[in-house]
């Protein structure tokens, strides 16, 4: 399986930042899914343009129909990323419907190096933290 690490966490947690850092240290790639998420969606059968209209109606909305190509991409990239360092998009870990979480939990499974980054390692600090990167919308 050779090495990889796939970091995950909430949005600005700084995983990223620590990706980039880890890449250049260990001299692998970094993956970011939030960049290449949006090559692979075409081939997912995702329609952009009904994509552009739901936006129109809300961040919400739009939300829930990406939401389900979600996991996809996360099995895509950890397939083919060979030894990288991934980082997931803060939404790539988090899902409400039980049957996604369990198909992206599942792909991460054989991966021994699948780290949380949080800001802090108190959870309440944490969250005064995200929430001033955020502007304030994130809740225990």
């Amino acid at each position: 399986m050779g090495l990889k690490v796939i970091l995950i966490g909430p949005i600005r947690a700084g995983k990223s930042t620590v990706g980039r850092l880890l890449a250049q240290r260990l001299a692998l790639p970094h993956r970011p899914l939030d960049i290449i998420f949006d090559s692979y969606l075409d081939s997912m059968g995702y329609d952009r343009e009904h994509a552009a209209r739901l936006k129109k109606k809300g961040f919400y909305e739009l939300t829930k129909y990406w939401k389900p190509f979600e996991p996809e991409g996360v099995e895509r990239l950890v397939s083919e990323a060979g030894d990288s360092i991934v980082d997931l998009g803060g939404g790539h870990s988090i899902y409400e419907d039980e049957t996604l979480f369990a198909r992206v939990k599942k792909t991460l499974s054989p991966f021994p190096n699948v780290i949380l980054i949080m800001p802090s390692p108190d959870l309440e600090e944490s969250i005064a933290i995200l929430n001033e990167r955020t502007g304030g919308y994130v809740s225990n």
